[in-house]
């Protein structure tokens, strides 16, 4: 990964890359400091699909660490740039297929976020204004996701291997600094000649929403996915070589994204029975099979009258204490887009935290 890292952005500066397992307590999937990242044990899965939140925090090696956003209204410097970076070296030591998922996940992701800020379209600006605002509110993948196809868009507009030197230039550059939106566009047009011309940098960096020009992956993976989530709705359970390849990424997206909730109790213990999924050494397949499952059954579970409140009848409450928490947990991480398993490919929290997201410092 290191010498991937390199590749694309030149020597790295910092002399160790040690990685430090922190408690369950870590409230964040992986943390960018210097010399010692920290990470979620549940990165700790078996297989090497964890490797994906070490890919992205060593890439903060150059972008994040080395060159720094100014101040959070330009936080799109930092995570869009590593987040291209952790595609790429994933790309190399996972294969593209891997990496082409990662980037439908985060499409979709994306998507989600211009739904969930339809109120508050400053929020979907990669140049925005935070004046007076918290930025624990407004934290999303759009800096993310929406930094990472600008900086696709660039790469696509002057081929890849033009577009690495570019890179390594401006890390050179740079490093050390911190820096905001502007100058960076002004160095880009420097050493581009004509790159506005071809790309409506303003569009990209201070308008709402997704260019028309961003680019929507087309992912075999999750596509099969999908088509193996649909057929269990009609009672087929995927064979065992459907799903020979699949490690807890693969898994969670079926279980978490596509399983439908009115399946039956019954389907869904087969499947577990068959593939062990409650045992699971991946802690984050082993929790969505058992929200899945635990969703599933209390649906199922009567409602209890005599339970009255207040401008409710008695047969619209909740019959237990965990009917009413699996349907609000299952709800937030719907309203919140949190059904995707983006959190598995970089610095995210491990665990939902309620209604949003929590993103790394």
């Amino acid at each position: 990964m290191i010498r991937q890292g390199e590749k694309l952005f030149g020597e790295y500066d910092w002399e160790r890359f040690d990685l430090l397992v922190l408690p369950p307590s870590f409230p964040y999937g992986g943390m960018e400091n210097p010399r010692m990242v920290f990470l979620t044990p549940s990165v700790i899965k078996g297989d090497a699909s964890g490797g994906q939140v070490v890919a992205h925090e060593l890439a903060h090696s150059w972008t994040g660490n080395l060159i720094t956003n100014i101040n959070n209204e330009h936080f799109w410097l930092n995570e869009g740039f590593t987040t291209y970076a952790e595609r790429r070296i994933v790309e190399v030591v996972q294969g593209a297929d891997i990496a082409t998922l990662n980037m439908g996940i985060g499409w979709r992701g994306l998507k989600d976020e211009m739904e969930r800020f339809k109120d508050n379209l400053e929020c979907t600006k990669l140049k925005n204004n935070q004046q007076g605002v918290d930025p624990d509110d407004v934290y999303s993948q759009v800096p993310y996701e929406k930094g990472f196809q600008f900086v696709l868009r660039i790469e696509r507009q002057v081929g890849r291997t033009a577009f690495d030197e570019f890179l390594k230039k401006y890390i050179a550059t740079f490093k050390f600094k911190s820096i905001d939106t502007d100058t960076f566009l002004d160095f880009l047009k420097a050493n581009i000649p004509g790159i506005e011309k071809e790309i409506n940098l303003e569009l990209w960096t201070e308008s709402v929403g997704i260019p028309e020009d961003a680019y929507e992956p087309v992912s075999t993976i999750y596509t099969k996915i999908i088509s193996l989530a649909e057929e269990f709705k009609q009672g087929k359970m995927p064979s065992e070589d459907e799903v020979a390849e699949w490690k807890g990424q693969e898994w969670e997206l079926y279980l978490l994204e596509n399983l439908p909730k009115s399946c039956e109790p019954s389907q869904v213990m087969a499947l577990d029975k068959r593939y062990r999924l409650a045992e699971s050494k991946d802690y984050e397949v082993k929790v969505s099979f058992s929200a899945t499952r635990n969703l599933i059954q209390v649906q199922r579970v009567p409602w209890r009258s005599g339970e009255n409140s207040k401008n409710r009848g008695k047969d619209e409450v909740p019959s237990s204490t965990l009917q009413r928490s699996c349907t609000i947990w299952w709800n937030r991480r719907e309203a919140a887009g949190e059904t995707g398993v983006c959190r598995s490919t970089r610095d995210l929290p491990p665990h939902s935290s309620g209604s949003s997201r929590v993103y790394p410092l």
